[in-house]
């Protein structure tokens, strides 16, 4: 992964992985394995978003870099875990302090538009009312 992340020279990246980073199940915590293999890659190659799944809820972080919340205008990463199908997991309330955004008990799908300068997400429900959204806009690294 690193050597594919090392040649990219496009405006914005994102990563799928199942497992989340930051796990927001009640059941399960994967922080010293997952934490450990992967946010030190994405912070290092400044990945935008990171698209997770495996705990059957919504969650999105603020931006982060180095497990720590930063400015809109500063490089950091969005890691987001989203459900798509009928098994629910209670959430954890363990990333409270970098979470922007969780929910429970539901199903959702996404958009991504991406622009010169920005990438913009909704997250939706099944009566496809937007439940979240975010832009991120270019930065400096």
């Amino acid at each position: 992964m690193a050597s594919c992340l090392s040649k990219n020279r496009l405006p914005w990246v994102i990563a799928a992985v199942h497992q989340p980073a930051y796990s927001i199940s009640k059941h399960r915590d994967t922080k010293e394995e997952y934490q450990k293999i992967f946010v030190p890659v994405f912070d290092r190659f400044s990945v935008d978003l990171v698209l997770q799944g495996h705990d059957h809820g919504y969650a999105r972080t603020k931006k982060i870099k180095h497990h720590k919340p930063v400015g809109d205008d500063e490089p950091g990463t969005i890691y987001l875990i989203s459900n798509s199908g009928p098994k629910f997991y209670p959430v954890s309330s363990r990333y409270d302090d970098i979470m922007e955004k969780t929910m429970s008990h539901d199903i959702w799908f996404h958009t991504i538009h991406i622009n010169e300068n920005s990438l913009s997400f909704k997250a939706f429900n099944l009566m496809r009312e937007v439940v979240d959204s975010f832009v991120l806009h270019e930065t400096a690294d």
